[in-house]
């Protein structure tokens, strides 16, 4: 029986979360050696192997003109037109044989309606559109649509399906799969103590509400009235935040209350997974200031490197930091609208300051381990 998963992100055309979680996933397929099929989209069709049981297959969108398929103004019309030719190719690529067909994409929704060769029809859920983009009703539509077509509704912590519940009461068909997050460990090596040194604290993710990175900028200019009161305290380390593909006016705050930080702050483009890593490691802190977080899996990769976090305490980040220090550092939350910037602020300078080497965030990986998230894929596809 072939896996079959369908991503507007993979690693060979856009890293974000979604290519994280599912890099995990086809990690977690070939150590279990389970069939496996990546559908995704690009500017020209190719097919190739990862590895003797895992292909990609890669359907051409020339419209895109080389772009991710996300920052397409135009994205939910060219998602339903990559479904339809993925739809086509599907029993050709299955052998003619069923599949198991799990979506990681509103975009790619129709293909939960594949009249043919498709045993189970899960959608994974990263996010909520509803609470990700709510000015944005054609893709909370197309959410709602996809939810609706699916068999089962895949989330990736309890905290998400909780999330997901409140907001689709009607939904009966909820469960929870947690990634393999030990497998960073694999993928990752952490900081020495000789490495680590006293860089940035460094954000990154999605210009979008969600990430809270406006909340950051809010937390150093905080800082900065603290440090012209005279008030005595450890000076806030400098600030880069990566971002700069979502949302123009979220983007535009951003590079609005950066320019009244001064040169402590820095906002950079978004970059590849490589450049990414590389710029995690030289961080003294990686904060994670969200709204709300599925997972969080920057502070996921975080830890695998041993860098210290401090995180909003919403969703799924103050079980993947722990209940203790020893990897990092939750702030209290203000209703939907994330932490008080003061607070934050006051956090990232005791983290800042307390932590003088790599944190033991490699064991807290241990506790989502290899079988656990084969146990619950099994079970979702009643394997």
């Amino acid at each position: 029986m072939t896996t079959v998963h369908a991503t507007v992100e993979f690693r060979y055309r856009a890293w974000g979360g979604i290519a994280s979680a599912l890099d995990l996933m086809v990690a977690a397929a070939q150590h279990a050696r389970h069939d496996t099929l990546i559908l995704t989209v690009g500017s020209r069709d190719a097919l190739h192997r990862l590895s003797p049981d895992v292909r990609v297959c890669t359907v051409g969108l020339p419209e895109l003109e080389g772009q991710p398929l996300y920052r397409s103004a135009r994205r939910v019309q060219l998602g339903q037109l990559a479904a339809q030719r993925l739809t086509a190719m599907l029993p050709r690529l299955t052998g003619g044989g069923e599949a198991d067909l799990l979506v990681h994409s509103e975009e790619f929704g129709t293909l939960l309606q594949a009249p043919t060769g498709v045993r189970r029809r899960v959608f994974v859920s990263h996010g909520l559109a509803v609470q990700e983009h709510p000015h944005r009703p054609d893709l909370v539509e197309q959410e709602r649509r996809t939810l609706a077509a699916a068999d089962t509704v895949a989330v990736l912590s309890d905290a998400q399906a909780g999330t997901m519940r409140h907001a689709y009461p009607e939904l009966r068909n909820v469960r929870v799969m947690p990634l393999p997050l030990i497998l960073l460990t694999e993928q990752i090596r952490p900081v020495s103590a000789a490495e680590f040194g006293r860089g940035p604290i460094v954000a990154a993710g999605r210009s979008v509400r969600q990430k809270g990175f406006d909340i950051l900028l809010r937390a150093v200019r905080a800082a900065q009235d603290t440090d012209r009161a005279g008030e005595e305290r450890p000076a806030l380390p400098p600030v880069i935040v990566y971002t700069g593909h979502g949302d123009t006016d979220c983007l535009d705050e951003c590079r609005r209350l950066a320019a009244d930080c001064g040169p402590r702050v820095t906002l950079e483009p978004w970059l590849p997974r490589k450049q990414l890593m590389a710029a995690l490691r030289r961080a003294r802190v990686v904060c994670v200031p969200s709204r709300f977080e599925p997972v969080g899996l920057i502070a996921a990769e975080a830890l695998a490197l041993g860098i210290p976090v401090v995180a909003s305490h919403v969703g799924g980040l103050p079980d993947l930091l722990g209940a203790t220090t020893r990897t990092g550092w939750t702030v209290p939350v203000l209703g939907d609208d994330g932490p008080a910037p003061g607070e934050l602020a006051d956090c990232l300078v005791t983290a800042a300051r307390r932590t003088t080497g790599p944190t033991a965030g490699p064991e807290e990986l241990r506790r989502w381990p290899l079988d656990r998230h084969l146990s619950a894929l099994a079970h979702i596809l009643d394997r």
